[in-house]
């Protein structure tokens, strides 16, 4: 569900163009100078598909600070299956909101699967033992490369037959420059032809928890995962029987 930002017409102060081109302020701002009107506003967490409608008067034409302190509100989501709202996960992915979710039905998926930057929450019904993504030796099988962050969660898959296919990396899960998180999964029986046959990450901090992640290999670093000038958080997962050349 998305509520709209309605207000009056502010005058050109910088901070009421920010609220006319429909922008927010970053999370954690609350300090806004403009004009006398009655606005409203605000967004929650600082997406643009999250507001709160707040009527606000201002009395004074130039009053130097207003504080808005937001009660906690909870999202409404939308929560989608596959297949029955879409045929495939990639779709069912295109095809949602920031703040949704879409669960996948028992079944193996032959797929090749992008966030393509959104911040939801894809995860299978029942587990990783009946929902399965086959790579089919196309790419990599999860891909996570548009700036995602703590958001975009993907939970209870079984990855597998994937091959690294940026730059050779990353047969099972590839993280460029994003910080999802990433837990319940069964990696395994993914390659790279360089780094991370099952997990390959690149400038970035994912979640990684909760996985198995065997039986992958590499060529050169890192069967099981390769994390190069990357922080990432890993707790209580089981990483066995993975091979890479060096090590």
């Amino acid at each position: 569900m998305r509520l709209p930002l309605l207000w009056s017409a502010p005058s050109c102060h910088s901070s009421a163009l920010r609220l006319l081109l429909g922008l927010v302020l970053p999370e954690g701002k609350k300090r806004l100078i403009f004009s006398p009107q009655i606005l409203f506003f605000l967004s929650l967490i600082g997406r643009k598909e999250l507001f709160l409608p707040l009527p606000l008067t201002v009395r004074h034409f130039f009053l130097p600070l207003i504080f808005l302190l937001l009660p906690s509100v909870g999202l409404a989501q939308t929560t989608w299956y596959v297949p029955d709202d879409f045929s495939t996960i990639q779709a069912g992915i295109d095809g949602s909101a920031n703040g949704d979710t879409v669960i996948v039905r028992d079944g193996t998926y032959v797929e090749n699967i992008n966030f393509n930057g959104k911040a939801i929450t894809l995860k299978s019904e029942n587990g990783p033992v009946t929902t399965i993504i086959d790579g089919n030796q196309a790419g990599t099988v999860v891909t996570f490369s548009n700036g995602e962050d703590k958001w975009s969660v993907l939970d209870g898959f079984t990855l597998e037959n994937g091959v690294g296919a940026d730059a050779d990396n990353g047969g099972g899960v590839t993280c460029w420059l994003s910080s999802p998180t990433i837990s319940n999964n069964t990696i395994s029986g993914n390659s790279a032809s360089y780094d991370g046959g099952g997990i390959y990450c690149y400038d970035s901090d994912p979640t990684i928890s909760n996985n198995t992640i065997s039986g992958n290999s590499a060529s050169r670093d890192g069967g099981g995962m390769y994390c190069y000038s990357s922080d990432p958080t890993i707790s209580d997962n089981v990483i066995e029987t993975n091979t890479a050349d060096f090590g």
